[in-house]
């Protein structure tokens, strides 16, 4: 779901820009980028990443109200299950 640059820098957001191996520092956009060119065989954007990712309908919200269901005043477990 993050084999893109993006999830390059979420991975620098959440492990620093460099981490410690073996009293070394590696960059970790280093590692993340090898990481995705060695899954994928290159390193695309989220809009390479998303664009051939079919759309369903509940991707888009609610489809009863035009308001979002945090207003309609729904438990979670209420939010989980709305139609």
């Amino acid at each position: 779901m993050y084999h893109h640059t993006l999830g390059v820098w979420l991975c620098q957001k959440v492990f620093g820009v460099t981490i410690t191996v073996c009293g070394k520092e590696i960059p970790v956009r280093e590692i993340a980028e090898r990481h995705i060119i060695e899954d994928l065989g290159w390193l695309p954007s989220p809009t390479d990443y998303f664009d051939g990712m079919p759309i369903k309908p509940w991707m888009s919200g609610p489809k009863t109200s035009d308001r979002p269901l945090s207003v309609l005043n729904l438990t979670p477990s209420q939010e989980r299950t709305a139609p």
